[in-house]
C-alpha cells in the first residue's frame, strides 16, 4: 500500500534547532551591550509582576490543553511576554521563556519532540519580534523613560505582526511535517485561524507596559485587564474550533470534513496524487442503543472513533458525520488495491472485541468509497458518490464498495429517490389507500389493509416495490413505519367515531422486527389515536421472520401482549412456512394471491389453497385469501371454509373517503358497486 510522503522527523527537529540558534545568535549580536540583570534593575517590580502574570497565563493554558499538539494559540501569554520583552529585551530572557515552555509541556506529559518544538517556536518568534524592535530603535527609550517616538508605534505594530507571523509559520511547518503534507496546507489549517488573536494579544502587551510606566500600582490593573482579554480570546478561539468538532468524539464534524476535502483537493492537484473519501457506517449500532441504552451507545461511538483515529496514517483524517456514520480521508493512494487494503484494515479494527462499561459489544463497519479525481472534483460530488457506494455496500452486504462511475447512474437515481422519500414523509406526497377484507360467512367487512402510495412531484406515482426496498436498507424505515401506523390508526379512529367499527392492518418490515423498540412505537400510536389494540393488525412476511427468528418471535410476543393481532402475509410462497405456524404467536394466515387467483383453473394451486385452509383450521388460525378477482373464486373459497377474502373483485385499494362511502352501503349493495372496483 502506498504510504504518504514520509517526513524525516529527526532531521526536521535538527533543522528547527539550528534555525532557532541562528536567529537567537543574530539577535544576541544586536543585544550584546544589554544584560538581563541590568534591564530588570530598571523596572524590577513591574518585571516581577509581568513574570508572575506570564506564569499564571501559562498555567491557564496548560489546564485547557489536553491534546498532544501545539497550543491552539501558540502561547496564551503573548501579552505578558511582549511586555517583558519591551522592559528587558535580552537573549537570556528569550532563552529562559523557551525553556519554561518546554518544561511546562513536558510536565503535561506531552511528547518530547512536541515539547521541544514548542519551546523552540516561542523563542524563535520572540527573537524575530525583538530584532524588529531593535531595528526600529525602540528599546532603550521605552525601557528607561517610557516614551514613544513618532516611528515607535509603527515599529511596535511591525514587531507584533512579525512575532505572530513567525509563530503561525512555525505551527504550520510542524503540522505539515507531522502529516507529510505541504506547508501551504499547514498554513490553511493552522496559521490563519490564530493570526489575528496572536496579533491582538501581542499589541496588548504595549498597553500593559504603558500603564505600568505611569506607576507600579497600575500594573495589577493592566495585568487584570490583559488576563480578561486573553481569556476572552482563548474562549472565542476554542468556541470557533468547537464548532468544527463533534462534541461526543472530538473528531472533525461533517462541515469540517467537507472543508478538509476541499483542502485535500488543492493539495492533491499540486502534488498530482489521488485520495479517497471513505464513508463508514457501523453495522448493528442501533441494536446496541436499543438493548444496552444510550450511554453504552455513546461509549461505543467513542471507542469506534478511537479505533479509526489509531488506524489512520499521519496524512489521513477521521471525522464523525453524524449518528453512527464516520468519514475517513485516505491521502496519497496509488491504486484500488491500496484503497481496499485501507478499508479492510479499518473494518478489521472496528470488528475487534470491545468491552464498553463492562458490556461485551460487537460491531462491524460497511464502507463506501469515492476517489479523487475519478469520481468528483469537489467535496459535494465526492461525498454524494461515496454515499451512493455505501448504500450499495449495505444493500449487497459486500463490506466495501467503490463508486462505479458512469455505471453507477442507476444507483445514483435510487439514492436520489431515497433522499426524496426522506423529504416526503409527513407531506401530502405520501398517502394511504385501504382494501377491505370481507368475512365470507357473513359478507361483512372485518378490517381494511392500509397500503402506502407515493405521488412524487416530478416522477408521478411510484410503486411501493420501487421505493420500499430502498427504505428497508436504511434507518428511514423507522419514521416511515411510524407515519403509516399513526395515519392508519387516526383514520380507524375516525371510522369508529362515525359508527363504522372496522380494524386496520399495516405491513411490518424486517427493519421493524429488528427494532426492539417497535412494540413501544405501536403502543404509543395506539395511545395517541385512542384506538383499542384489538382493532390493529400487523402483517409480516415469512422472509421477515426468517431474517432473525429469535428476535422476531420476541417482538411478536410483545405485540400479542398488547392485544395486537399478527398475520403472516403471502403465506405459501416461502420454503419453511409450516414449521413457523406452530411456533409464532400469530392469529391469521394470508394465502398468497399466486395460488388464489387461478385456483379454479390450476389443480395444484387449488390443492395448496385447500391444504393451507385445512391446516390453519386445525391450528385455530384465521385464513384470508388474497387476490380474489372473480365470483367463481369467491364461491370456491366459501366451499373450502376459508375465513375471509380480499381482492379487486371485492374492492380495489381506495382512498379513505371512498372506502367510507362504500362501507356505508347495505351489505347486498356492495357487490354491485362498480365505480370503486
Amino acid at each position: 500500500m502506498a504510504e504518504p510522503r514520509k517526513s524525516d522527523h529527526h532531521g526536521f527537529y535538527v533543522k528547527a534547532t539550528a534555525a532557532s540558534v541562528t536567529v537567537l545568535v543574530g539577535f544576541a549580536s544586536l543585544d550584546r551591550h544589554w544584560t538581563l540583570a541590568s534591564l530588570i534593575s530598571l523596572q524590577p517590580l513591574r518585571f516581577a509582576l509581568l513574570f508572575l502574570a506570564f506564569l499564571i497565563s501559562e498555567a491557564l493554558g496548560a489546564l485547557s490543553d489536553r491534546s498532544d499538539r501545539l497550543r491552539l494559540i501558540d502561547t496564551e501569554s503573548w501579552t505578558f511576554l511582549f511586555a517583558m520583552l519591551l522592559l528587558a529585551p535580552s537573549t537570556l530572557l528569550i532563552v529562559a521563556v523557551g525553556a519554561i515552555r518546554t518544561c511546562i509541556e513536558l510536565a503535561k506529559r506531552k511528547a518530547y519532540a512536541t515539547a521541544w518544538y514548542s519551546g523552540l517556536s516561542i523563542a524563535m518568534s520572540l527573537a524575530v519580534g525583538a530584532t524588529v524592535l531593535h531595528l526600529f530603535g525602540i528599546f532603550q527609550g521605552f525601557a528607561t523613560a517610557g516614551t514613544l517616538g513618532r516611528t515607535d508605534v509603527m515599529g511596535l505594530v511591525v514587531a507584533a505582526e512579525a512575532t505572530a507571523l513567525t509563530s503561525g509559520v512555525l505551527r504550520s511547518v510542524y503540522w505539515s511535517n507531522t502529516r507529510g503534507s505541504s506547508l501551504l496546507l499547514g498554513v490553511r489549517n493552522e496559521a490563519t485561524e490564530t493570526l489575528l488573536a496572536d496579533s491582538v494579544l501581542l499589541l496588548l502587551g504595549v498597553l500593559v507596559v504603558a500603564l505600568g510606566l505611569e506607576g507600579w500600582v497600575f500594573v495589577p490593573i493592566a495585568v487584570g485587564v490583559a488576563l480578561a482579554i486573553q481569556l476572552g480570546a482563548m474562549h472565542a478561539l476554542e468556541s470557533n474550533r468547537a464548532r468544527s468538532l463533534d462534541p461526543l468524539t472530538n473528531l472533525a464534524n461533517r462541515a469540517n470534513f467537507e472543508l478538509q476535502i476541499e483542502a485535500y483537493i488543492q493539495e492533491a492537484i499540486r502534488r498530482n496524487v489521488k485520495f479517497a473519501v471513505l464513508l463508514i457506517d457501523l453495522d448493528g449500532f442501533s441494536e446496541i442503543n436499543d438493548k444496552l441504552g444510550v450511554n453504552v451507545g455513546d461509549s461505543t461511538l467513542r471507542a469506534a472513533a478511537g479505533r479509526l483515529e489509531a488506524s489512520k496514517r499521519p496524512s489521513d483524517l477521521v471525522a464523525r458525520l453524524g449518528g453512527d456514520e464516520f468519514g475517513f480521508l485516505a491521502y496519497d493512494v496509488e491504486s484500488s488495491g491500496d484503497i481496499e487494503a485501507i478499508a479492510q484494515r479499518l473494518r478489521r479494527k472496528l470488528s475487534e472485541p470491545l468491552d464498553v462499561v463492562g458490556c461485551p459489544v460487537a460491531i462491524s463497519g460497511t464502507v463506501g468509497v469515492a476517489v479523487f479525481p475519478e469520481h468528483g472534483s469537489n467535496a459535494n460530488d465526492l461525498m454524494r458518490r461515496s454515499d451512493v457506494a455505501l448504500f450499495r455496500a449495505k444493500q449487497s452486504r459486500a463490506g466495501v464498495v467503490t463508486y462505479l462511475g458512469d455505471r453507477e447512474k442507476f444507483q445514483a437515481g435510487r439514492f436520489s429517490l431515497l433522499a426524496d422519500l426522506r423529504e416526503a414523509i409527513g407531506t401530502e406526497q405520501l398517502y394511504l389507500v385501504y382494501q377491505p377484507k370481507v368475512d365470507l360467512a357473513t359478507n361483512r367487512v372485518d378490517g381494511l389493509e392500509a397500503l402506502l402510495r407515493w405521488d412524487h412531484p416530478k416522477l408521478g406515482l411510484i410503486a411501493p416495490g420501487e421505493f420500499m426496498p430502498l427504505a428497508e436498507q436504511t434507518e428511514l424505515m423507522r419514521p416511515l413505519t411510524t407515519w403509516v401506523l399513526e395515519t392508519a390508526l387516526t383514520q380507524c379512529s375516525r371510522w369508529h367515531r362515525g359508527g363504522i367499527k372496522v380494524g386496520v392492518a399495516i405491513n411490518g418490515s424486517a427493519k421493524n422486527f429488528h427494532d426492539l423498540n417497535f412494540p413501544e412505537t405501536v403502543a404509543k400510536a395506539l395511545r395517541i389515536s385512542g384506538v383499542e389494540a384489538r382493532w390493529l393488525e400487523i402483517e409480516i412476511t415469512e422472509s421477515t421472520v426468517m431474517a432473525d427468528p429469535t428476535r422476531s418471535k420476541l417482538i411478536l410476543e410483545q405485540l400479542r401482549e398488547l392485544g395486537v393481532s399478527v398475520s403472516v402475509d403471502d403465506f405459501g410462497s416461502g420454503y419453511s412456512s409450516f414449521s413457523y405456524l406452530k411456533n409464532l404467536p400469530i392469529t391469521t394466515v394470508k394465502i398468497d394471491s399466486s395460488f388464489v387467483t387461478s385456483m379454479n383453473d390450476d389443480i395444484n394451486g387449488r390443492a395448496i389453497v385447500r391444504a393451507i385452509i385445512d391446516l390453519a383450521r386445525s391450528l385455530r388460525l384465521t385464513t384470508v385469501a388474497e387476490g380474489v378477482e372473480t365470483q367463481e373464486v369467491l364461491d370456491s373459497l366459501r366451499v373450502m371454509g376459508c375465513s375471509m377474502a380480499q381482492g379487486y373483485f371485492i374492492l380495489k385499494p381506495a382512498l379513505a373517503h371512498d372506502v367510507t362511502r362504500w362501507l356505508r352501503l347495505d351489505v347486498m349493495d356492495r357487490t354491485s358497486v362498480n365505480e370503486l372496483r
